[in-house]
């Protein structure tokens, strides 16, 4: 779902139009997309999801040669840069984010995010 950037009920279409995927995965029917909402807040936690990617990993075989990392910011608000200077509001908070892929799989290895203050 997230790869496909996905909403949930484009999640349960997509699925539905998709026999191999479910059979895959094993489902006897399609979940509606509360439930994949409401599974997704429960139960895939960052802990799960690293759990989950090194078992696949691990599985796949891939050895890593290198790894790429990137980071970026993101403002707290939709209005431009330009308007805020023009406002007189200095935008302080913003979020950042971190990720590293494996150049050999193209997979995110590790991500992290926070909160930030700019000085």
């Amino acid at each position: 779902m997230f790869y496909l950037k996905l909403s949930y009920q484009d999640m349960k279409k997509w699925l539905l139009a998709i026999d191999k995927v479910c059979a895959l995965l094993e489902l006897k029917r399609v979940p509606d997309h509360t439930t994949i909402s409401r599974t997704y807040k429960r139960l895939l936690k960052m802990k799960v999801l690293y759990q989950m990617q090194r078992k696949l990993l691990d599985e796949i075989g891939v050895e890593e040669e290198a790894v790429a990392s990137d980071s970026t910011g993101y403002t707290t608000t939709q209005a431009s840069t330009y308007y805020c200077s023009r406002a007189g509001c200095m935008m302080r908070e913003f979020w950042k984010g971190v990720y590293a892929v494996g150049i050999k799989s193209q997979f995110i290895l590790a991500c992290r995010r926070g909160r930030g203050l700019r000085e």
